[in-house]
């Protein structure tokens, strides 16, 4: 009878080889070179020549020479390396980003004869055993354009550090549904398979958006708010007026980001004005909307870090579209044929911010606005 079936989407895995075969066939025949669409080099083990020939749009390969050859990357992945196919196609999975379970296993047939010994304690690192490698090197290979299941993002955002240098990139895809799936692929680093992009969060404490305009310009004052793309919204309306910055993974992730880079600096939050309702379907109050209860958390943090926090004081929820945000009121700007400048400042004036302090405001004059 048949064994079990592989789990090893073989087909998958080749194809996202293919898509990579300019990147990952030279690093595994490093002294050949490349004429047209081939790959070719002296053999399987690497020397300078032409017997061996790799065809880089089809994945096909041959080497003249020995007389051996295959149909995709996995097969030549596995004569180079000396693999059998499965720890091949595993390997490669790795390294391209693709996650695969791991091969059943099968059950005793028959009674131990006595109680097994413990097995020994392997010390191999986990996939989870993957972490941020810092910025990006130059001369590494390029971060994957497309997702092998979502195909190519809606959207994406660089996450830089403060020196520019791209961390990883967070991308937004449209489902089957219609719906967004934010993923995040990171230049990252593990003890055994060394560094790769992988489609994985950032390592906590994870870095902030805009990180390099943070350290450009430190005297500025600072917005927060939810989602990249609301940030950029904002920071093409307020130019050099502020610094707008937000955090990865959505408001439950607020308490994994590091906020040490706005210590001491004036900021402003704005909400995402939600509108969600509790089981029996009656609006839940304004303290208990996600956006707002997102917002609140990040200003806890920055009082611990010595910064001086204003809110924007949201109208009750219902007033405007559920997830109504900085975005929309640019999008409504345009329309309305007003500059988005205007109309994002005009949500900042002073009358509509509120100070965070857990000391008692001295007098009742209005708090002056940051952002000018």
């Amino acid at each position: 009878m048949p064994g079990p079936r592989s789990p090893i989407d073989f087909a998958s895995i080749a194809q996202a080889a293919l898509s990579a075969a300019d990147r990952l066939v030279p690093q595994w025949l490093p002294n050949g070179k490349r004429e047209g669409h081939e790959w070719k080099v002296g053999s399987l083990q690497g020397e300078a020549g032409s017997s061996c020939s790799i065809n880089l749009k089809t994945g096909a390969w041959a080497d003249f020479a020995a007389g051996d050859k295959g149909g995709d990357l996995i097969s030549l992945y596995a004569a180079v390396r000396g693999l059998k196919p499965g720890e091949a196609a595993r390997e490669l999975a790795r390294d391209l980003g693709i996650d695969i379970p791991e091969s059943p296993k099968r059950k005793p047939t028959r009674p131990r004869a006595a109680a097994a010994q413990p097995a020994p304690v392997v010390d191999k690192p986990a996939e989870d055993a993957w972490q941020d490698a810092g910025p990006w090197p130059a001369d590494g290979p390029p971060a994957p354009v497309a997702h092998l299941v979502r195909g190519k993002p809606a959207a994406s955002w660089a996450y830089r550090d403060s020196a520019g240098k791209v961390l990883g990139y967070v991308h937004r895809f449209v489902n089957s549904s219609g719906g967004k799936e934010v993923l995040p692929v990171v230049w990252s680093r593990h003890p055994q398979h060394g560094m790769a992009w992988k489609w994985r969060a950032f390592s906590e404490p994870r870095p902030l958006y805009n990180l390099h305009l943070l350290a450009d310009r430190p005297a500025a004052p600072v917005l927060v708010v939810e989602g990249e793309k609301c940030a950029d919204a904002a920071q093409a309306a307020l130019g050099d007026k502020a610094v707008v910055t937000t955090w990865p993974g959505g408001g439950k992730a607020v308490k994994k980001a590091c906020w040490e880079p706005l210590r001491g600096r004036r900021i402003v939050i704005w909400p995402d004005a939600d509108c969600k309702a509790d089981k029996t379907g009656e609006t839940l109050p304004a303290a208990r909307q996600p956006g707002q209860q997102a917002a609140d958390a990040v200003a806890s943090i920055l009082l611990d870090l010595d910064c001086d926090v204003r809110m924007v004081v949201l109208p009750a929820p219902g007033t405007l579209a559920d997830g109504y945000d900085v975005a929309d009121v640019v999008v409504d700007a345009h329309a309305a044929g007003v500059h988005d400048a205007a109309a994002v400042r005009g949500w900042l004036a002073p009358e509509k911010l509120r100070a965070i302090s857990r000391l008692p405001a001295a007098g009742g004059s209005t708090p002056p606005n940051p952002i000018g």
